[in-house]
């Protein structure tokens, strides 16, 4: 199941329409992919500040909320196991990413070294914060990178009218884009160990998150969701067993 959402900062939507997009996405997700072009910049994560108000915004259980102040390892150990893994995409990049020395590195390397380093100064700055919290709720974090399509404009404006004519180091990185993600996403986990979510379920768990999402006095809750959808499927399950 493939689900592409609206990014941060689209065209015509509201602040809260872009939290509740990204805290839908990541409670159904069980692997996510945050796309950006070209190499990102410390500055970049501005834009993301969506990502640091994603542990008060999500409940594991009723009983305990998580605060981002007072965050520690127990919490975010437990939100690990309820996030998907997370994957930044960069897409169109012409530029090798390189260390202060200029040796070439991996995607992933100037991710962790570059971006989601913590700042030198003495008070956390909100790049900081937004860092932190992505590397404190997603159980692994990885990058890869794609080159553009074409540097022709003509090309460029239609894409898939085109295939013969794409650069061919772009189909070979979107191969083996496609290769790792077959090999590392795997099935959404339940809230509990062993547990896999499925079809039916995830689709009953995503009507109990939209109402949560929609209800100002409301938050999502993880483990009550999962008991709900699980009540409700064994309802409709006896039900389809009586009338037969």
């Amino acid at each position: 199941f493939l689900m592409d959402t609206e990014g941060i900062d689209a065209a015509h939507a509201r602040t809260k329409d872009d939290a509740s997009v990204l805290v839908m996405t990541v409670l159904l997700s069980s692997y996510f992919i945050y796309n950006s072009m070209g190499v990102p910049r410390r500055s970049d994560l501005e834009k993301m500040s969506y990502f640091s108000k994603l542990a008060t915004s999500i409940a594991v259980s009723q009983r305990k909320t998580v605060s981002q102040d007072d965050m520690e390892e127990d919490d975010s150990f437990e939100l690990k196991n309820h996030f998907p893994d997370f994957l930044w995409l960069l897409r169109d990049v012409i530029l090798t990413p390189t260390d202060k020395d200029g040796k070439e590195i991996t995607p992933k390397e100037y991710l962790l070294t570059n971006i989601l380093k913590r700042s030198k100064k003495f008070k956390e700055t909100a790049n900081d914060e937004i860092s932190r919290a992505i590397i404190t709720v997603f159980p692994t974090i990885d990058c890869k990178s794609i080159p553009p399509p074409s540097v022709d404009p003509k090309v460029m404006r239609s894409v898939e009218e085109n295939q013969d004519r794409l650069n061919p180091e772009f189909n070979l990185q979107v191969e083996k884009l496609v290769e790792f993600l077959f090999q590392h996403v795997q099935g959404k986990r339940g809230p509990f160990p062993g547990k896999t979510v499925t079809g039916p379920i995830l689709a009953d768990m995503a009507h109990q998150y939209l109402k949560a999402i929609n209800d100002p006095d409301a938050l999502p809750c993880i483990n009550d969701t999962w008991q709900a959808a699980i009540e409700i499927r064994c309802k409709k399950e006896k039900e389809l067993l009586l009338t037969q």
